[in-house]
């Protein structure tokens, strides 16, 4: 990244050129300045200001490679660098890139994207135009690890440090081989000198840690990720880490983070830190207590900490409570995790469409959280979906490689599908190192390979460290694939016990298909006072805004994936939910003058469209058809698909 910015600053320095070639350098160098920073987006839009200028340019290209690539963009990454393999620099001919570092990106892109094999042949081209291209070894020696081919990783790793001794990427590979091979004392070792080489580097300590961890000294892992809160301005990126550190040792680290929210130390930070602990020990109440001390901290409402405690709400079953709090993050501010956990209150209460719909508008919304394609391929497995299921794994695992409840749903589905699904599974087993309070997926992946007693050895772990409604939940699915029905239910009754509220989503778990149709089941289920485990105690009244005999159809709407339902009725019916509208408008896919009754178009509020406004789809597709500037209505529905009824298609035809 030092050589970036350098040569942003050279860019920058070249501006008493010409006022038009000028201002292409400054693009470039304000999009390089911004890489350095990894603000992934604002790069991106400098370099496809400088292309607009410059259609076809080598650099320009090649950079917008990099930041789509910063900003999970590897559809367009690929596309620009391949675009950038054949292209020109043009007037820019001094800034030319070598072939050999347009391998390497392309290699990059490859690697995100699952191929390794193809990364590894386009490491190797590099090397063989520049036998002295570190970034072609280090990067290599990264993908051959990902084939946990580690001798051949540790060679290419060693000839990267030999041509540049202190090359972190390479020390960090090294390290994480040391890591796989359980040498966690050498690799501590390694990442201490690599902190000194590297003092503050946010790489260096969170792996440093995640060793720590495997050591199972969590304290130690909990203080290098305080260390890191400290010289991070920006900690909000970094609060997931602190959380799963702190979990780990929280008898340890409460006391700490206790004493400094009485300090009146950083209150936002060591509140929002320690409703956290205490949500994932479901422990809602004392959680919803600091999520309330913090906004009162504050001074006002926030649409983060109002889904954090709308999904305390949501694991105590009080299902009304957590979905007021989602529409009011909502209102705030559009975020992911609201319509997420929304989505997720209404695929436990059963209303399947709902839930398909917010977490669409979840993916629309964040399409980088990995989390968010299990979430909405559960729901259409749940609608016996299965191949839009799988895709949404690929898509998720493409996200992330190691996410361990996609592993295992993938996984899965590809056996039931009569494919290789043992790899998904050994990959949860090598990845799941330590205990958590949720989603242990390695007792039912070792379960599914056939290694019985590990399973349940590591289950015993689990529920050792983190006796949670979640885990026994866990382990009766375990005990049930085992097919160990009185185990199953003593743990599904302790679950119960614990809080466990999610009786919805039961009915779609496949490993309790079997089981669920016992007497010993329906004895448990009335016990719990579970009709049939349909729905919560708690939950809210069935709000379905679509019968169940309406279809569900995808579409685009101004480029935006949507979805609409169709209607026999012959009234001239065309109405979209107002929560779409602003979905359109927030992210650019419609402009303000689309809103055709709202008076005054440069004051208006997105937030404060009324129902029963008109606004114009400039375009509106579904399979191969397509509708041009049609008007649609807005209904006051946040959850409406779109409506088309056949009155309005005839109407349309004409």
């Amino acid at each position: 990244m030092k050589k970036l910015l350098a040569i942003a600053f050279a860019f920058a320095s070249l501006l008493p050129l010409e006022m038009n070639a000028a201002s292409n350098e400054l693009e470039i160098g304000n999009g390089l300045v911004a890489i350095e920073e990894e603000r992934f987006d604002d790069a991106y839009k400098y370099f496809t200001n400088f292309l607009n200028d410059n259609p076809g340019n080598q650099v320009g290209l090649y950079y917008r490679s990099l930041a789509a690539l910063g900003k999970n963009d590897r559809a367009t990454a690929l596309s620009d660098i391949n675009k950038a393999m054949t292209a020109k620099a043009g007037l820019m001919k001094k800034k030319e890139i070598k072939k050999d570092e347009l391998m390497v990106q392309r290699g990059m892109v490859y690697m995100a994207m699952g191929q390794d094999d193809q990364a590894i042949a386009d490491f190797s081209q590099a090397i063989t135009i520049n036998p002295e291209n570190v970034a072609a070894y280090a990067n290599r020696g990264k993908a051959q690890a990902h084939l946990k081919k580690l001798e051949e990783a540790d060679t290419d790793y060693k000839q990267a440090l030999s041509l540049e001794e202190t090359n972190l990427p390479a020390n960090l590979g090294l390290a994480e081989n040391m890591m796989a091979r359980n040498e966690y004392g050498q690799a501590t070792a390694l990442l201490s000198k690599l902190g000194t080489l590297y003092p503050k580097n946010n790489a260096v300590y969170t792996l440093r840690g995640d060793a720590y961890q495997m050591m199972g000294k969590y304290k130690e892992a909990f203080d290098d990720a305080m260390d890191q809160i400290s010289f991070n301005e920006d900690y909000t990126k970094l609060m997931p880490l602190l959380s799963a550190r702190a979990i780990q040792c929280d008898t340890y680290s409460l006391p700490k983070i206790s004493n400094k929210i009485k300090a009146g130390e950083s209150l936002d930070l060591w509140l929002q830190l320690r409703a956290k602990i205490y949500e994932q020990l479901d422990r809602y109440d004392e959680a919803i207590a600091d999520y309330n001390k913090l906004e009162e901290q504050l001074g006002e409402e926030f649409a983060p900490v109002c889904t954090n405690r709308g999904n305390c709400y949501r694991k105590k079953g009080d299902y009304a409570a957590a979905c007021n709090e989602y529409k009011k993050a909502i209102e705030l501010e559009e975020t992911a995790d609201a319509y997420a956990n929304w989505g997720m209150v209404k695929f436990n209460e059963g209303q399947l469409d709902s839930a398909l719909v917010l977490m669409n508008k979840a993916v629309n919304t964040d399409p980088a959280n990995a989390n968010f394609y299990y979430q909405r391929g559960r729901i259409r497995e749940a609608q016996n979906n299965s191949n839009q299921a799988l895709r949404d794994y690929e898509m998720g695992l493409q996200v992330d490689r190691k996410a361990s409840t996609l592993l295992y749903t993938h996984g899965l589905l590809a056996k039931a599908n009569k494919k290789n699904g043992n790899t998904d599974l050994e990959n949860i087993v090598d990845y799941e190192k330590v205990t958590l309070p949720a989603n242990n997926r390695k007792p039912l992946a070792l379960a599914q390979l056939g290694k019985n007693t590990e399973a349940v050895e590591w289950q015993n772990k689990v529920l050792a460290k983190f006796p949670t409604a979640a885990n026994y939940y866990d382990a009766a699915l375990l005990y049930a694939t085992l097919d160990m029905q009185p185990k199953a239910l003593d743990m599904l009754d302790k679950a119960f016990n614990q809080g466990y509220t999610s009786f919805g989503a039961m009915k779609y778990e496949r490993e309790l298909k079997e089981m669920s149709t016992t007497a010993e089941y329906a004895a448990l289920m009335k016990k719990w006072n579970v009709a049939d485990a349909k729905a919560p105690r708690k939950a809210a009244a069935k709000t379905d805004t679509v019968k169940n005999d309406l279809p569900i159809i995808p579409c685009t709407v101004d480029g935006m994936m949507l979805t609409f339902t169709t209607s026999n009725d012959t009234a001239k019916i065309f109405t979209i939910s107002i929560m779409d509208v602003q979905m359109l408008l927030k992210y650019g896919y419609m402009q303000k003058n689309d809103v055709v009754s709202q008076r005054d178009k440069d004051k208006l509020d997105i937030m404060g469209i009324e129902p029963g406004t008109e606004v114009v789809l400039r375009t509106f597709k579904w399979g191969n058809k397509t509708l041009k500037n049609v008007t649609a209505t807005i209904v006051e529905d946040p959850l409406a698909p779109i409506l088309l009824t056949q009155g309005m298609l005839n109407e349309i035809d004409k």
